[in-house]
């Protein structure tokens, strides 16, 4: 092979100037010789990306070389390098690889202004503008290199204070892009001017200006022509040239404009008060350099002498006011209060100083978008143009006749703010792009050398870059069934972010490095979502947000997010039983899509079991000691360095238990099922309740209801003289998990329509006698031997009565209404051991002063003169409970019981005729109506 040499003599200074706009002049520095090896090698291979530069990428240097600089770059951008070394073996080792910033394009020089002790340094950013360059400005006297002053800037617009008059000095700026300066840079000298007075002549402006204008200082104008600018040792003049027409138009032919800054003036002690021309000199500044975009300094308005004056009060705007973290259109400023003052001559008499009287001839800063006698403006709109010149537009309204258009713009963030002003024919214009700065911009519309009420245009815009995006996140990752992937990114939108005038601009694509291969604009406030990706890709993505009108874009946010692997694989239950369950999935392909491993996640138990997998390790897995009726979660997932795919999910129920028992009651064409579950796992239970029927003639009948949470179920209208089989089935879980217990069942008989009644008759005004007969189509002995009659007691019977457990007559007692309850002990059986076939049972015969630990019920006292009802319920020792009808007694007690009751609770003298004797009620007939109807007798009725 043969190494090249060639390419040590290129550098942009040799380039030949005519091909000088087409080459790139910027440059990488390479040294590696730290990093050589001590190894005999044969050459060096040169390598980088992007592969633009000389010498070209993969060219072989001579193996002595440590360092090397590469010319023709691309300007401000990122390179890679290779530096690998051939060996003598043939082989090859890799010394260094290295990420290094080319040099930016040198800024474009425009004007430099001077006064005695100020220069106003102006210059355009480079062509190549990255978006994150400064500026390394260095100034010194001609002859005086010692004396250096260096200051680093990012804006396009400064002030140099200090300076000696009548002094040459020598300007140097180079861009800066990431510590890396450019090859080239501005070099110019400018003269600060003399120290002696100048005088200031004021050129009246036409009429109705002084209202109008406002913004900033009055633009004041010279005797030179306007259309050839003066030269100072052969340096132009301090004018600012801003296009008025035509985008195409060579800089020579440009119609010039001038702005003037106004220096700090002070009073000439010796200068007469009847003068009319006021002669000032400017005032010593210490020696310093201030950028002019200081935005924590309150404006303070630039002044000039006039002969139409006002003066202003404004409300302070600082920084924090405003929104500055965008570029920002507001059509309501801080609100102005204006006085006009108007005078025929300006003499030192009225106004004695002079600095007052630059102060009352101009509108702050900062004002109102409204203008008396003006309609309300219209906007104006902004866009860049090639040249990367700020371009104006208005729409005049329809009928709207304008010989030419006056536009007055101010720059509000100089620490002085001064105003501009441009005339056109056309409907736009163009001006310089003042980066980072905020300007004012009015529009007039000029006919007869005044400015017409009828129409006008207002805009205020901040030009600087728009705020950098924050918070940039991953919120989620999904690869979906079909290996389509995406990611969701989330972002700390700005508070003031306007979608209409900004928007963020995502490019993604696979691999290490991002390119502008896919691009979404983000246009609403939400999530980011990147769709139709690659699984199991890493993706460079980058956000940066962006101005829609004038394309300033803010930095760029990388980020790197890898997509999640793919999974075919399926979870399968397989033996389950109350307390374990057996779970098995199949293979996933790895040569579908890459994964590291499995990961299996098992959810209960109030705890969590993550299981990961090799791919080549069992699949299948036994979790025991589960809870009987518990829902269960199973999760598996495929993984790639950390990142999970979708997950393949199942629920799996464990068998429930089983109901502990049924507890039926029989009556005459029903049965009430009662049954107990354990549920340990607290879990939702539904239950699967049916009977089958067959009668003695061979007819079957058969029924199922599903129940939920319920423990209790009454099946009605059922024939009689049939054997019904009834069973109750648990199920717990939902859907595919759903699981059932085992049965359990019962099977009873409902005979014939019962032949004999309980009677019931009153005992007293407290008690109550009940009649039975131990009758076998009521109590059947198909369903067991009786062990004990149970007498139940209600006011009503929609009170309940047909629970199996009841209450006893403690529980009642103290409720207004009495519901179902057992009066008589639990072994009441009157038919054990003997062959009667009725029997009596008193209701209310005891006391029941205490209760009992060892009998939970006593026959306690009933509320007098009240309707109750009775049944008869026979409880055999299989556990089926079997009752009558209710039955009841009407009517009020007997006269005797109440006379001896009125005897008891009233003294005679409370009596018409004393103390009523047993007799009387035989002699009352004949006066029973008269006693009646004046209300003093009433048979059964107790006096008031």
């Amino acid at each position: 092979f043969q190494y090249s040499s060639a390419y040590f003599d290129l550098s942009c200074a040799e380039v030949p100037e005519e091909t000088f706009d087409e080459v790139d002049c910027s440059s990488i520095v390479l040294d590696w010789s730290l990093e050589s090896p001590d190894i005999p090698v044969k050459g060096i291979i040169l390598q980088y990306s992007p592969p633009v530069g000389k010498p070209f990428s993969g060219t072989i240097l001579d193996p002595h070389i440590s360092s090397i600089v590469i010319n023709d770059t691309l300007a401000a951008t990122e390179y890679t390098l290779f530096i690998t070394a051939l060996l003598e073996d043939g082989t090859s080792h890799n010394i260094s690889t290295k990420r290094l910033s080319s040099s930016p394009a040198p800024p474009v020089f425009e004007s430099a202004e001077t006064t005695s002790s100020d220069a106003t340094i102006s210059f355009f950013p480079p062509a190549h503008d990255a978006g994150d360059v400064s500026y390394a400005i260095e100034y010194h006297p001609v002859n005086k290199p010692e004396y250096a002053n260096f200051v680093e800037s990012r804006a396009p617009l400064f002030k140099i204070r200090g300076l000696d008059p009548l002094t040459a000095y020598r300007l140097k700026i180079n861009s800066v892009y990431r510590n890396t300066r450019s090859d080239e840079r501005i070099d110019v000298v400018f003269t600060t001017k003399g120290e002696s007075g100048e005088s200031i002549t004021v050129r009246t402006l036409p009429p109705n200006f002084g209202s109008i204008l406002g913004q900033g200082a009055v633009v004041k104008t010279t005797d030179v022509p306007p259309i050839a600018a003066k030269e100072i040792d052969g340096i132009p003049s301090a004018e600012i040239l801003i296009r008025a027409s035509g985008e195409s138009t060579p800089r020579s032919s440009e119609i010039p404009f001038r702005i003037v800054t106004t220096p700090t003036f002070e009073e000439d002690e010796d200068e007469e008060e009847e003068s009319t021309t006021t002669t000032l000199r400017p005032s010593r500044a210490t020696f310093a350099i201030s950028s002019l975009l200081d935005k924590a300094v309150t404006p303070r308005p630039v002044t000039a002498p006039s002969t139409t004056m006002s003066t202003t009060t404004t409300s302070p705007v600082t920084v924090e006011q405003r929104r500055i973290d965008r570029v920002e259109e507001t059509t309501a400023l801080p609100t102005t209060s204006t006085t006009m003052v108007t005078t025929t001559t300006t003499t030192q008499k009225q106004i004695a100083d002079p600095r007052e009287q630059l102060k009352l001839s101009s509108m702050t800063s900062y004002s109102s978008s409204s203008i008396d006698g003006f309609p309300d403006p219209t906007n104006v709109f902004l866009s860049m143009t090639e040249d990367r010149m700020l371009r104006l537009d208005w729409e005049v309204p329809e009928g709207t006749v304008c010989d030419s258009f006056l536009v007055n713009y101010t720059l509000l963030t100089l620490n002085d703010p001064q105003t501009l002003q441009a005339r056109t024919n056309e409907q736009w214009v163009q001006m310089k792009m003042y980066n980072d700065h905020t300007i004012e911009m009015k529009v007039f519309c000029i006919v007869s050398g005044a400015a017409s009420k009828l129409w006008w245009a207002y805009r205020v815009a901040d030009l600087s870059k728009p705020s950098t995006p924050s918070g940039l996140r991953l919120l989620s990752s999904f690869t979906d069934e079909f290996y389509v992937s995406s990611l969701t990114l989330g972002i700390d939108w700005p508070v003031f972010h306007d979608f209409s005038l900004y928007k963020l601009v995502v490019t993604y694509s696979a691999g290490k490095k991002p390119t502008d291969q896919n691009t979404l604009d983000v246009d609403k406030e939400g999530p980011i979502v990147l769709e139709k990706l690659e699984a199991t890709k890493w993706y460079s993505i980058t956000v940066k947000n962006v101005s829609v009108e004038l394309g300033l874009e803010s930095t760029t946010v990388p980020m790197r997010e890898l997509t999640p692997p793919i999974i075919s694989s399926q979870l399968q239950p397989g033996q389950i039983s109350s307390t374990s369950i057996n779970i098995n999935f199949d293979e996933t392909d790895p040569e579908q899509s890459k994964f590291d491993s499995y990961e299996l996640t098992f959810t209960g138990n109030a705890k969590n079991i993550t299981k990961r997998l090799a791919l080549t390790a069992a699949r299948s897995f036994t979790f025991t000691k589960l809870i009987p009726g518990k829902t269960y979660n199973f999760e598996l997932y495929t993984v790639f360095e950390g990142r999970r795919s979708r997950a393949v999910t199942t629920n799996i129920t464990t068998y429930p238990l089983k109901v502990n028992k049924l507890y039926p009651v029989v009556g005459r064409d029903y049965v009430v099922l009662f049954w107990d579950i354990e549920n340990f796992a607290d879990n939702d239970c539904r239950f699967r309740v049916a009977y089958t029927g067959t009668s003695n003639s061979g007819h079957q009948s058969a029924s199922t209801v599903v129940l939920k949470n319920k423990n209790t179920y009454k099946f009605d209208k059922l024939p009689g003289d049939t054997y019904y089989t009834f069973t109750c089935t648990v199920i717990m879980g939902m859907g595919a998990s759903e699981a059932e217990s085992e049965s359990e069942m019962i099977t009873i008989s409902i005979g014939m329509p019962p032949k004999s009644f309980p009677s019931v008759e009153r005992h007293g005004s407290r008690e109550l006698v009940v009649k039975f007969d131990n009758d076998p189509s009521v109590f059947s002995e198909q369903n067991g031997e009786v062990d004990n009659f149970a007498v139940i007691v209600t006011e009503k019977k929609d009170l309940g009565g047909d629970d199996y457990d009841l209450p006893s007559w403690f529980e009642v007692k103290d409720d207004d209404v009495w519901g179902a309850y057992r009066a008589s002990s639990s072994d009441f059986n009157p038919f054990r051991g003997s062959r009667k076939k009725s029997a009596t049972f008193t209701i209310g015969a005891d006391d029941c002063v205490q209760r009992r630990l060892d009998e939970p019920y006593c026959n306690g006292m009933l509320h007098a003169n009240t309707d109750y009802y009775v049944k008869v319920r026979a409880y055999t020792k299989e556990g089926v409970a079997m009752e009558t009808e209710w039955a009841s007694v009407a009517g009020a007690a007997g006269e005797e019981e109440e006379e001896k009751e009125k005897e008891r609770r009233l003294p005679c003298h409370m009596y018409l005729n004393g103390c009523p004797r047993k007799s009387a009620s035989q002699n009352t007939s004949f006066f029973q109506p008269l006693l009646t109807l004046l209300g003093f007798f009433v048979p059964g009725r107790r006096l008031r």
